[in-house]
């Protein structure tokens, strides 16, 4: 609605806080609902994500997205913020 009346498209901007997370503790349960509901958001509003900050994240996790990155396409890398 908002885009409809603003003629600007609507953007969110996710935050991650990952202090004290470790690959073997993460909640894999909270992260196949929050990616079911990531995909259900992108299908109804395609583009919607304008920008992912992810802070605090372990080193494993940047090395990865070092690694992984040349595989995405440009404009999803571009959204994704490590700090």
């Amino acid at each position: 609605d908002i885009t409809r009346r603003t003629g600007m498209l609507t953007k969110c901007v996710k935050i991650i806080d990952m202090t004290n997370t470790q690959l073997l503790e993460m909640n894999r349960t909270y992260i196949k609902r929050d990616a079911t509901a990531s995909k259900v958001l992108e299908d109804f509003y395609p583009q919607l994500l304008g920008t992912m900050y992810i802070f605090n994240s372990p080193r494993w996790l940047s090395g990865f997205w070092t690694l992984v990155r040349p595989f995405f396409p440009k404009r999803l890398v571009e959204k994704i913020v490590f700090l």
